[in-house]
């Protein structure tokens, strides 16, 4: 009988870490999106930091 008991609880275990796997796995790809956002960001400012030499210069840049 105690074995059974101990059997469920592991059971209840197990589930306890698959949902915070899910929840991990959430996390992360909420860091994914977070990481493709700063790097557009950094893109964008790279961009912004071309035109304006590249204005300078005297190149015709929209």
């Amino acid at each position: 009988m105690e074995y059974r008991i101990w059997n469920i609880e592991f059971g209840i275990s197990n589930l306890e870490y698959r949902i915070w796997n899910i929840e991990f796995g959430i996390s992360n790809l909420e860091y994914r999106i977070w990481n493709i956002e700063f790097g557009s960001h950094i893109l964008d400012s790279i961009f912004e930091i071309r035109k304006k030499s590249l204005k300078s210069s005297g190149a015709n840049i929209n």
